[in-house]
């Protein structure tokens, strides 16, 4: 960081002191110049809380094409991420709900009976669990409409009719013809 510090730059300083997060040695450049090419700054910083999550910074410089001011920086951060395994036997139903042919009376009171049957003071919701509980108001919901909302109908669609061997053929014929 510069020398002369304003407000903002002890401000940003309290905060990584604060939240015990460092900025990387390789990104100790600046980042914006003023069209006048006189001066620079930097104002992007990424930071992080331990030391080795960033694999790479790269700081993308200035060519001739990009009139912009800023140079825009990447970092390649190294995560892990445990992926759910999602039950095949579970059927996604996308069919689109005809908000109009929806009894929204009987909508709201259904929904408001399912949620007076959850007991939310009792239940213990944390970051591990968040998405079961999510899921479970995601259900009440989708389920709530389909059974207010009007079946659709699938339309019959007349049967493709078949020509008879002459006029077939003296289709054919004129197109390769023409």
């Amino acid at each position: 960081m510069k020398e002369n510090l304003s407000r903002r730059d002890k401000l940003f300083l309290d905060f990584i002191h604060e939240f015990e997060l460092h900025i990387p040695e390789s990104n100790e450049c600046d980042t914006y110049f003023h069209h006048s090419g006189k001066c620079s700054s930097r104002i992007d910083y990424i930071l992080q809380s331990n030391h080795n999550i960033i694999n790479q910074f790269v700081n993308l410089e200035r060519d001739y094409m990009n009139t912009s001011q800023h140079d825009p920086v990447m970092a390649l951060v190294k995560v892990s991420i445990t992926a759910k395994q999602i039950e095949e036997n579970n059927h996604i139903n996308s069919k689109k709900i005809n908000w109009e042919k929806v009894n929204r009376t009987k909508y709201q009171s259904m929904l408001y009976e399912k949620f007076q049957l959850i007991d939310i003071d009792n239940l213990d919701i944390n970051i591990s669990n968040v998405n079961i509980f999510t899921e479970m108001l995601c259900n009440i919901i989708d389920t709530s409409a389909k059974e207010c909302a009007k079946p659709n109908k699938q339309k019959s669609r007349p049967r493709k009719r078949y020509w008879p061997d002459e006029i077939k053929k003296a289709c054919c014929e004129n197109k390769h013809h023409f």
